[in-house]
């Protein structure tokens, strides 16, 4: 009975942890006016200590967001 109670647990508790998976927010940074990459240019999220730095290219990729609105 423990065993059974356990399972049917398990599957009720499932899709809430398939849903509390996190994100990740990348994108290319480019000067408005020039049109090249802007490098070592600092991207956070607004509210959090979560950020990023963007690389030779323009690129930057901040891992692990929790879901929901940001603002960069």
């Amino acid at each position: 009975m423990a065993r059974l109670f356990t399972t049917v647990l398990l599957l009720l508790l499932l899709p809430m942890l398939l849903l509390a998976q996190n994100s990740e927010v990348r994108g290319h940074l480019t000067d408005a006016t020039t049109n090249e990459p802007l490098v070592g240019a600092t991207i956070t999220l607004v509210g959090t200590t979560m950020g990023a730095s963007s690389d030779a290219s323009g690129n930057y990729v901040i891992a692990n967001v929790p879901q929901g609105q940001y603002t960069l």
